[in-house]
């Protein structure tokens, strides 16, 4: 889950792919409260940098091994045997194998309990943010503002909308929508760094 997962994005002077998977736990160790055998690390080269020659950017993953453990314990008992685990967020840039997405671009997954951010700059994510808010909280505010089942709400959702019987958007479905865009403000306001260097 992307909440269960935290990105950094790392900058060294050589592009050594075997010294980059030595340096980059090194790098992110000060960052991480848990002890590094308890956490996973993995990381991608950035494809597209404006750095001196040798130099280069990673963008690395990290989460706890419990919370690998889980997933894979979750996939065995339903009798699957995955090859790749993704960070939720990041997963989002595949989409940029599919679509033509030059630019800066906001990817954005409104699922049922967690809305899903990814940044792609030029087709490639270099970042992805959960926020853990979503359609149910929208669905919530229908039942409430009805009086109705969940069941009807999200009924009402799929074919109405959230609004009252004057058209205008019901109060507690705004401030959800609200507190997505505040989080998206954020998620750009915090990556315009990373947007000037790479593109």
């Amino acid at each position: 889950s992307g909440d269960r997962v935290s990105l950094r994005r790392l900058e060294f002077p050589f592009k050594d792919k075997k010294k980059l998977t030595a340096a980059v736990p090194f790098a992110v160790e000060g960052e991480v409260p848990f002890e590094l055998d308890d956490v996973v690390i993995d990381w991608t080269m950035m494809q597209r940098n404006t750095h001196a020659a040798g130099h280069c950017e990673v963008l690395a993953a990290l989460t706890r091994k419990t919370e690998v453990e889980q997933a894979l314990s979750t996939f065995k008992a339903a009798g699957i045997d995955p090859r790749i685990l993704e960070a939720e967020g990041m997963v989002l840039g595949n989409l940029t194998s599919v679509f033509e997405l030059s630019g800066n671009r906001l990817l954005v997954d409104l699922g049922h309990k967690n809305t899903t951010l990814c940044l792609v700059v030029d087709g490639h994510a270099i970042t992805a943010r959960t926020v853990p808010v979503a359609g149910l909280a929208i669905t919530k505010a229908i039942a409430e503002a009805h009086g109705c089942s969940l069941d009807e709400a999200e009924r009402i959702k799929c074919t109405d909308g959230a609004v009252d019987a004057n058209g205008e958007m019901l109060p507690k479905a705004k401030a959800v929508i609200a507190r997505i865009c505040r989080e998206i403000v954020r998620m750009l306001e915090s990556s315009q760094g990373d947007i000037a260097s790479i593109s």
